[in-house]
């Protein structure tokens, strides 16, 4: 018995994001969990609006996470 195999769906095909949006660095499959790396480096050199947000938001994370690790609040960090 031959088995139909299915080609995943990538994240911009799902949602029908164009291609020539700037999501390389996301665009992985819809329906697969796969560890995300992120670039700080290559976040910052973007240059843009939404880069600026985005790295306000990484260290306003991890800020947050060390604070936590600071004040020894282990409850809240195995929530995460």
């Amino acid at each position: 018995m031959r088995q139909n195999l299915v080609e995943p769906k990538k994240f911009c095909e799902h949602f029908g994001i164009e291609k020539d949006t700037e999501l390389d660095f996301v665009d992985i499959y819809a329906y697969q969990d796969i560890p995300l790396f992120l670039d700080p480096f290559g976040i910052s050199a973007m240059g843009t609006k939404w880069a600026i947000e985005c790295e306000n938001q990484i260290a306003t994370y991890f800020q947050f996470l060390i604070d936590s690790l600071r004040t020894g609040d282990k409850k809240l960090l195995l929530n995460y």
